[in-house]
């Protein structure tokens, strides 16, 4: 997890820093006024205290470094791949009024191969708000959910054939990443092409 430079709400400053939890420890990284970097981490034990290892030889870090090359890979990724998908363009898709016609949980749009559905934002019994997505089912039945949870990138889940829940893409799955990009791409070719949505294209 990173957060960047804020002020809280008790007005204290708070410079860069990022969380990793691994399956062996917590670790918290933070960037100081000189620009110097320091490293803190707890066992995973429930009175565990932090621990200053800014110090610690090199062979004592093996296990932050290798999480360290592993955040550094989900960062790319996600700099390559998650504002590929336009906000503006699941909203215009979501707003055209053949799909606000539709029937949230019945009703969908085939293409051949594909089923594509859609869900508007509601507040469902309990009071929780559910975020506006669009849904690819693929011709094995897996599928792409494409999700308006913040106004600054659409997030993106999958579900694999036979498997009740939707799940986080990893930032280290290439291959669903891509896969969600082409399935969104032709999706977004078929909405052109039949509803004279004007929608750009990679």
């Amino acid at each position: 997890m990173i957060q960047r430079a804020h002020t809280n709400a008790d007005g204290d400053v708070r410079n860069d820093s990022i969380y990793i939890l691994t399956s062996q420890c917590h670790y918290f990284i933070w960037l100081n006024e000189d620009q110097s970097v320091s490293l803190l981490t707890k066992t995973l034990d429930e009175e565990a205290e932090w621990w200053d290892i800014t110090a610690s030889p090199q062979e004592d870090l093996v296990d932050l470094q290798q999480h360290w090359l592993m955040l550094l890979t989900c960062i790319n990724v996600a700099e390559l791949y998650l504002h590929s998908i336009e906000v503006r363009d699941v909203q215009q898709i979501l707003q055209h009024p053949t799909i606000l016609d539709l029937d949230d949980e019945h009703d969908g749009l085939w293409d051949g191969s594909k089923c594509y559905s859609f869900r508007q934002t509601y507040v469902d019994d309990e009071g929780d708000r559910i975020h506006a997505r669009i849904e690819i089912m693929t011709p094995d039945e897996a599928y792409y959910f494409y999700t308006l949870e913040n106004q600054s990138y659409v997030a993106r889940h999958y579900q694999p054939p036979n498997v009740f829940g939707r799940q986080e893409l990893s930032y280290l799955n290439t291959i669903q990443w891509e896969a969600s990009e082409r399935y969104f791409e032709r999706f977004k070719q078929f909405m052109s092409q039949n509803f004279k949505i004007d929608l750009g294209t990679n």
